[in-house]
């Protein structure tokens, strides 16, 4: 269970503790989930939103449908009618993965990678104009990631790394333009800033734009009156080796690879704090204060301005820093304008929370605008004018090694109950939809050759669809026996390579199936249920077809291209129905931002799979040849039409209906335009003398033909080939073992 508190500048009710008053004392937010994990807090000019783990979006605050719409609620005298003053959950159409507000707007970033605004856009910020109804920002921005706002500007950035800005520009927060605006304003639309490389990380502060690089190069942009950007040139360039990024209002940080935060800018209110020889687990900047979390002794600190009790002190300038020992468990942190919150993942043994002094402020409307870290900690800034320039100074706080500094947010665990989840196979895939399904299920993992990296280190994945994380397992194990416990799994997820030749996958999972135990296949090829209903028919069976490409290259470390499908159907052979399981797994894999498609016969999907798969992939494996060279062949494509042929025919013939001519034609022509210089998991399987997926892929489809009384002989000799090469890998492996 996460609970989280709030502190500062609360004369909007921005906060969500129940009331208009500016606190020092860490209070309770009100209206958020006890069974929902928070993610991320993000403020805005008066009002703030919180994120949970399940997709669900709160807000609270009098700006949060805009200016015009706070207006009207600031002249409400009905003190029954204040629910902007607590955290109410909005916009349940659809789950979402990320939220920034800004001075009086709210974006919001969909699982499907679509961004949704709503409120004030007078300079552009929603891409469109002012509206009190959630709508969709520019449909030609797909695949975003992550979002952050500044003061007027708003930038996305997307799974291929490249960044998009719209809103104000005028003081080039929104990169350079090759050509000057003609509009004094510079008030831009979406488009695209081009970088020399691919974007991991994007900040904003009120008028500049910090964006972290694949390699750790930090590029800047924007105002730099306090030198909040450094010394900059053409190339934009401030640091390299950064391993996260940050902007306050006026002020930036860059955590390096050596583990050193370097804070530089505005500091006349000691936003940038004294050198500190404490190593950081979290650091979070905040409109003119900041706020971390000591990775040694897990203590919370903050310093600089706190006019509004936002670093829990009775004075107005805090820069020493202090430490909030009564927040020993803290592990969510956000700083916002004059505003930080604080959460606890685990909220067991927390002590009744004490004010630190007593605050004597006068309440007002402090009006912000926000940037997002893409963390757990939400960073959002104060946009008011001053007037007075202040000394430019920097400071290196020293920190140990900080890892995930990164657009991918930190996993946290609720502690309600969590579904258990056994995964048996974990290479690639399994790696991937554990991940996935590790936001709302406990993971135990079961590998082989990677065991003892995973065991020790966890897998290091990069995907361009989901961003870059270290998943950590709760439980990793070489064996099934391994990790049976008196607490029985809920779903076994078998991703072992589908061969039937070297092994029965029923007899691997044996010991860990008990009769409440729902099985899913994630495998290749045609019957792969068949071993599992037969040993267990009693078992509700999930059958999966995925379309991913993803690759373990070294011993935890996992590579994933491009987008990634899951389709999900009632597999007709199974002896017990399975509708109520398949609804609840579908569930926890849209909670993991996962695709699904549902069908009604998911093995008509396998075989639609197969009119590739066992045409493609062996002819690939036998000759050596990526997909690219095998389409120049006119000897090797007359070789992958005549099987992929004949199992169109067996598919026809086993009852399932398809357009012969078409189906050959959409999956050559699919090859040519998505498929270029690709390598099927059979032929690398065939490089590595591992033994390759032939029964499931060619060995089925040829016993159905024959059972329908088809003629198949191009199959037939394939699967022979195949058979025979197979053999001989094999023998091989069993020979080194003998060594």
């Amino acid at each position: 269970m996460t609970k989280l508190y709030a502190f500062g500048s609360n004369g909007s009710g921005q906060l969500g503790i129940g009331n208009t008053e500016d606190t020092n004392s860490p209070t309770l937010c009100l209206g958020l989930p006890s069974d929902d994990s928070i993610v991320k807090v993000s403020g805005g000019g008066n009002h703030s939103a919180v994120l949970t783990k399940q997709g669900h979006i709160y807000l609270a605050g009098l700006s949060q449908y805009g200016e015009d719409h706070m207006k009207s609620l600031s002249q409400k005298t009905d003190q029954d009618n204040k629910d902007w003053l607590c955290y109410q959950r909005r916009f349940d159409s659809m789950k979402w993965k990320d939220i920034v507000c800004g001075w009086a707007f709210t974006i919001a970033l969909s699982s499907t990678g679509r961004l949704y605004g709503i409120g004030t856009s007078r300079w552009n910020e929603l891409a469109g104009h002012s509206t009190e109804n959630l709508v969709e920002i520019d449909a030609n921005l797909t695949d975003i990631i992550s979002v952050a706002s500044g003061w007027r500007h708003t930038v996305a950035l997307d799974v291929h790394g490249q960044v998009y800005g719209w809103g104000w520009g005028r003081h080039g927060q929104l990169g350079p333009l090759d050509i000057p605006p003609t509009d004094k304003k510079d008030i831009r639309s979406v488009r695209k800033i081009n970088m020399p490389q691919s974007i991991a990380q994007i900040a904003c502060g009120h008028l500049h734009t910090l964006l972290r690089g694949q390699d750790g190069t930090v590029y800047a942009f924007g105002s730099n009156k306090y030198g909040q950007i450094g010394e900059v040139g053409d190339t934009h360039i401030i640091s390299h080796h950064a391993s996260w990024i940050d902007a306050g209002w006026h002020h930036s940080a860059i955590l390096d690879n050596e583990g050193k935060l370097q804070l530089f800018g505005r500091n006349d209110r000691g936003q940038l704090g004294q050198t500190q020889s404490h190593p950081f687990s979290k650091i979070a900047c905040g409109s003119e204060h900041t706020i971390a979390i000591t990775k040694d002794t897990n203590q919370v600190m903050a310093w600089g301005w706190n006019e509004h009790g936002n670093c829990v002190s009775d004075k107005d300038f805090v820069s020493e820093p202090v430490f909030l020992n009564q927040f020993p468990k803290a592990n969510i942190i956000g700083a916002g304008c004059a505003t930080s919150w604080l959460g606890f993942a685990n909220v067991r043994g927390i002590s009744s929370i004490n004010p630190v002094g007593n605050l004597k402020k006068s309440v007002n409307h402090y009006k912000s605008h926000s940037i997002s870290c893409g963390t757990v900690m939400s960073i959002t800034h104060s946009v008011s004018t001053l007037n007075n320039k202040p000394p430019v100074s920097s400071s290196i706080l020293h920190s140990s090694s900080f890892s995930n500094h990164n657009y991918v947010q930190y996993r946290l665990y609720s502690m309600t109950s969590q579904t258990r989840l056994l995964t048996v196979g974990t290479g690639a895939v399994g790696a991937i939809y554990s991940w996935r399904l590790s936001k709302t299920c406990n993971v135990t993992a079961v590998c082989r050759s990677n065991y003892e990296i995973v065991k020790n280190d966890g897998f290091n994945i990069d995907s361009a669809k989901f961003g870059k994380d270290v998943f950590r397992p709760d439980q990793v194990t070489r064996t099934v026996s391994e990790c049976v416990t008196s607490e029985p799994f809920d779903y076994i997820l078998v991703t072992l390579k589908a061969l039937p030749e070297c092994y029965n996958v029923a007899d691997i999972i044996a010991p860990a199936v008990t009769k409440d135990t729902t099985i899913v296949l994630i495998q290749n090829g045609l019957g792969v249920e068949e071993p599992i209903t037969e040993r267990f028919p009693d078992n509700p069976i999930i059958s999966i077809v995925a379309y991913i490409g993803t690759s373990q290259t070294e011993p935890g470390k996992i590579k994933m291209v491009g987008k990634e499908s899951l389709v999900v159907g009632k597999y007709l052979g199974a002896k017990r129905d399975s509708e109520k399981q398949r609804a609840e797994f579908i569930e926890l894999l849209k909670k993991g931002d996962v695709d699904v498609q549902i069908v009604e016969d998911v093995e008509k999907v396998r075989w639609q799979k197969l009119f590739w798969n066992s045409a493609f992939s062996p002819v690939c494996a036998m000759t050596g040849m990526n997909t690219t060279e095998l389409l120049e062949n006119k000897e090797a494509m007359k070789a992958v039409k005549d099987v992929m042929g004949e199992v169109i025919d067996a598919a026809i013939a086993n009852g399932y209906e398809f357009d012969h001519d078409e189906q050959m034609k959409n999956m050559i022509s699919r090859t040519e335009a998505t498929a270029k210089n690709y390598k099927p998991s059979m032929q690398l399987d065939k490089e590595r003398c591992s033994p390759m997926e032939i029964e499931v892929i060619l060995g089925t489809p040829l016993k159905r033909a024959k059972a329908k009384g088809l003629s198949v002989p191009h199959l037939e000799l394939i699967h022979s080939i195949c058979s025979a090469a197979n053999a001989q890998i094999m023998n091989q492996q069993s020979k080194k073992s003998q060594l």
